[in-house]
């Protein structure tokens, strides 16, 4: 069974659900090097939802990254940090242009 079969078995508790130092699966392949599961866990739609979340050292995924100078781990969650703004602007855009569209005129 590959990654993306097992993916679409996991529910909301299945990716909530923590290590006993408090890591969740995306600070754990930060710790252990696994760029092939984080990659896979970030480029899903929509992407694993605790990329925020802080363990017990108080570090979100980033900061661990970072900490552990896993430069591969920053730049995926960088890229797909990237990715979710720029989706979230094409979502918001129309509804903008719409706005000042509909707004008076003022001087």
């Amino acid at each position: 069974e590959g990654l993306p079969e097992l993916w679409k078995t996991l529910t909301q508790e299945d990716l909530k659900k923590l290590d006993k130092c408090g890591n969740t699966a995306l600070h754990l392949c930060a710790l252990r090097g696994s760029e092939e599961v984080a990659k896979f866990m970030l480029t899903q739609d929509p992407p694993f939802p605790y990329a925020q979340a802080r363990n017990e050292a108080g570090f979100n995924t980033m900061q661990e990254a970072v900490h552990l100078q896993k430069r591969w781990m920053v730049e995926l969650i960088t890229i797909a940090n990237l990715e979710r703004i720029a989706d979230a602007g094409k979502k918001t855009k129309p509804r903008i242009l719409e706005t000042l569209r509909n707004m008076p005129d003022f001087h």
